[in-house]
């Protein structure tokens, strides 16, 4: 039978399951048209709602995708430390989100560029508003209020999108990442405070062995957990978007599908297990539907259905490989050892850019350039050969003010709250 079929869909989610999805096409495609307000009609409106006085107790919170990353720590950590607090996430569907309310805490609407009334509102109250990823760009703030920018990672890698400083401050995770961060957002020295991520608190407190994921099959005969974070090549944002080095897979070395069947049989040999997290801005590719056995693809939507931030999994691993991503300086707190597959070094810097003239020098891992060297790393993994881990013990507290998973509060602390 067709998966397209009527019956099949009747069959799979029954006669109410159907009733549901039309509901909701059609509520989102209503809430789309008619309370959503483009440029001079959402302005005027911002403009009427900063005559109301700014609710102190009143914190904004958005990120890209929802609820996660930076902002849904820091939203935890004062969740149960300022129970007086009303908190407010912008969200792309809050129906999403019904059920899942507390007193503290309210869900509402972005529609693409468009503003919603409840939305604008919030936006023009609010003592606070913490974000990795904010819809509210065109509007200055008011005075009496603070925008923050938590932003999602200090790397090596330049940004072609420079901010305007529409928020008054913006983190990095300590004064290593000062210049860096500033230089690639075009942003000012003074505005960046290394106060540290609220994410790695998280991470601070999920440190065990790989075989404690819970995205690691089950199986005596595993003896290392290798986490993969590859930087996305192909992003709908086509400012950012690294075409030249897009191959058939999405990850650097392992071209096409031949390549990563080959790279399972070689993990299953070795008893090791890769788990792929792949970005979600990296457009959808049909290689990520085969499955194998030991090279686990997860998805921010596989995290959410189980309960987990990125960051719960992250520090369960018995090793990192990456390239230009950021999480080479977030897990540097575990000090576990690290694999840097730069086999595109060349194309992505002229591409993207980088903000460091050798981008290797801050690589404190294996650098990897062939398949031989990545069959290699892994066997220095099961092998437990870290030659790297004195230079990341002395480097940690360079580039983190916050290694003992205090980024929250040092937050809460510097901003009154």
């Amino acid at each position: 039978m067709n998966n397209d079929s009527i019956f099949f869909k009747i069959k799979e989610k029954g006669i109410k399951g159907i009733a549901k999805s039309i509901y909701m096409r059609t509520y989102y495609m209503l809430c789309a048209l008619i309370p959503s307000m483009h440029g001079s009609t959402a302005r005027t409106i911002w403009k009427l709602f900063q005559l109301l006085p700014i609710n102190k107790k009143l914190i904004l919170f958005e990120s890209e995708p929802d609820f996660c990353d930076n902002s849904w720590a820091l939203y935890q950590y004062l969740l149960k430390e300022r129970p007086n607090y009303h908190f407010v996430w912008i969200v792309q569907n809050p129906h999403n989100y019904k059920g899942t309310n507390n007193n503290q805490t309210s869900y509402v609407s972005r529609f693409g560029q468009g503003m919603h009334l409840k939305t604008i509102f919030y936006y023009a109250t609010a003592r606070f508003n913490f974000y990795t990823h904010w819809t509210f760009r065109p509007y200055i703030p008011r005075k009496g209020q603070t925008v923050i920018n938590l932003w999602h990672g200090t790397g090596v890698k330049d940004t072609k999108i420079k901010s305007k400083d529409y928020f008054d401050w913006l983190l990095t995770t300590g004064e290593a990442g000062i210049i860096p961060l500033s230089t690639c957002l075009g942003t000012s020295v003074s505005k960046t405070l290394p106060l540290g991520y609220p994410r790695n608190d998280i991470l601070l407190n999920n440190v065990s062995s790989g075989k404690d994921n819970p995205f690691c099959p089950k199986g005596e005969h595993i003896k290392k957990i290798i986490l993969w974070l590859p930087t996305f090549r192909t992003s709908i944002n086509e400012a950012i978007s690294e075409k030249e080095c897009d191959t058939v897979t999405g990850f650097p070395l392992l071209d096409t599908q031949k390549d990563l069947v080959a790279f399972n049989e070689i993990l299953k040999e070795k008893n090791v297990v890769v788990i792929a997290k792949i970005h979600h801005l990296q457009a959808e590719k049909p290689v990520f539907q085969h499955k194998f056995s030991n090279f686990i693809i997860l998805t921010d939507k596989l995290l959410s259905e189980k309960g987990y931030q990125l960051y719960h999994v992250v520090g369960k691993s018995d090793a990192l490989l990456t390239d230009y991503s950021s999480i080479m300086v977030d897990y540097l707190l575990v000090n576990k050892p690290m694999g840097f597959i730069l086999d595109d070094l060349e194309k992505y810097e002229k591409s993207r850019g980088l903000l460091f003239n050798d981008v290797r020098k801050v690589m404190m891992g294996d650098h990897i350039f062939t398949k031989e060297h990545l069959y290699n790393f892994v066997d220095k993994v099961v092998e437990e050969i870290d030659e790297y881990k004195a230079l990341r013990e002395a480097q940690v507290l360079r580039v983190h003010n916050a290694a003992d998973g205090t980024a929250c509060k040092n937050i809460v602390d510097y901003f009154g709250i």
